[in-house]
């Protein structure tokens, strides 16, 4: 019976130097060709994914956070001020964590294939965390023991998750830079606030100045590039422009080959762009929705989405009005035979199909200094203020039209009968 390829790929790589820990024993000297990718898996609920991705025959798993949703909601009027959701204490996260690892299929998965892999918010233990959860230490260590992450290892002992590892040597290599943008970072609202934290800056400027892989790849737990999201609304990298403008112009001054960013967060997939000067385009690739996502969302919502990506114009997507809005998850595959070598990145969904891809080059910016990065779809923002309040208007509309039609189909009858019954129950009499 012939071993099943994906197996003997996984292993190549374990044997050529543990790449699960290559930050601090050694790297991957085996040559990558596949690994897939994904974000937003809820332990509690279906999780219908780890089978269709092992049929990929990926080498490498790499978590881009949310990876389970540790925080606690809580639906109390009385505290709404507080908002929905409420930290995690180390107890809940470790409880939902071995329910993640218990999960049989992905228990499988982990003993098939090395995962790595950075956090976002609801592994962190809350909503939109920043530097002010109380708990960060103690999560760190969770996070890392859920990825089996040595005792010995530098993660432990330093300050955030950060990381990087790289595979495969020569024309062949490939580089991980994986960033934590929750536990240094800034609350909103702050000044000039910034993701990542000095020593981690200090950190990313030395692995992309150093690196000599062709392709490097940058995981971030929320979007960089976009920032044309409903004034904000959400959390991308656009919340704090300068440290956006820092990471692009470093991307850039760096010069490092074949650069793709990777986000998840979001709850869908997506392929974004910007255009940096006249010759040089950095990509990222969006792989949100494993277990949930916004167009399957019910009620309002599901429909609003969907409404929401056929009109607006969406200046930083390669095709504006191509999305993937259901369960998914993402790959990329190296094509070494080429010169320059290609990655073609992918997003599939349940079913397996593709969905969304992108080939990217292994090129590097070649201008005379760091220049502004742009959308690569002109803006015009008189249309596009009119469009999202059309959308805005249009989803009014529907909200107010099923209220309508829930008072003269559902209320209004409810009345009347009430009234018979009222009527039937106390008939009046007629005076003589």
């Amino acid at each position: 019976m012939p071993l099943n390829r994906s197996v003997v790929a996984a292993a190549a790589l374990f044997l050529a130097g543990n790449p699960v820990h290559g930050y601090y024993e050694g790297n991957s000297t085996a040559k990558l060709d596949r690994f897939a990718f994904g974000s937003c898996n809820d332990q509690a609920k279906h999780q219908m994914l780890w089978p269709v991705i092992t049929a990929k025959h990926p080498q490498l798993w790499l978590w881009l956070g949310d990876n389970i949703y540790g925080d606690i909601r809580v639906w109390d009027t009385a505290t709404l001020s507080k908002g929905v959701f409420r930290p995690a204490p180390p107890d809940v996260l470790a409880a939902k964590y071995k329910q993640q690892l218990a999960h049989p299929d992905y228990s499988r998965f982990r003993q098939t294939f090395p995962i790595i892999g950075i956090w976002d918010d609801h592994d962190y233990g809350i909503n939109d965390g920043d530097n002010h959860y109380q708990y960060r230490k103690e999560s760190q260590q969770l996070f890392l023991d859920f990825l089996d992450e040595p005792k010995n290892s530098p993660r432990r002992h330093q300050e955030g998750i950060y990381t990087s590892y790289t595979y495969g040597s020569g024309v062949t290599s490939v580089k991980f830079i994986l960033l934590d943008n929750r536990y240094h970072r800034d609350p909103y609202g702050t000044e000039f606030g910034d993701f990542l934290g000095q020593a981690q800056w200090t950190w990313l400027e030395h692995e992309l100045m150093t690196s000599t892989a062709t392709f490097n790849i940058v995981a971030a737990g929320i979007q960089v590039l976009p920032d044309d999201r409903w004034h904000k609304i959400g959390e991308s990298w656009s919340k704090f422009p300068k440290a956006r403008a820092r990471l692009l112009s470093l991307i850039q001054s760096s010069r490092a080959s074949g650069v793709i960013l990777l986000s998840g967060d979001v709850h869908f997939a997506e392929i974004n762009q910007v255009r940096c000067g006249d010759a040089y385009n950095l990509t990222e690739i969006s792989s949100s929705g494993m277990t949930h996502a916004w167009k399957l969302m019910r009620g309002v919502i599901g429909p609003a989405f969907t409404l929401a990506n056929m009109i607006l114009p969406w200046h930083f997507r390669v095709d504006p009005h191509q999305y993937y809005g259901s369960y998914n998850f993402g790959d990329v595959a190296f094509d070494w035979s080429k010169s320059p070598p290609t990655a073609a990145a992918s997003v599939y969904g349940k079913d397996g199909l593709l969905k969304l891809q992108q080939v990217v080059q292994a090129d590097r910016y070649s201008g005379d200094g760091p220049v502004a990065c742009g959308p690569i779809h002109a803006v015009y923002p008189t249309y596009f203020l009119f469009l999202r309040v059309f959308v805005v208007a249009v989803i009014l509309a529907f909200i107010a039209s099923v209220l309508v039609n829930a008072i003269v189909l559902v209320v209004v009858p409810l009345q009347l009968v009430w009234r018979l019954f009222a009527f039937l129950r106390h008939p009046k009499l007629k005076s003589s």
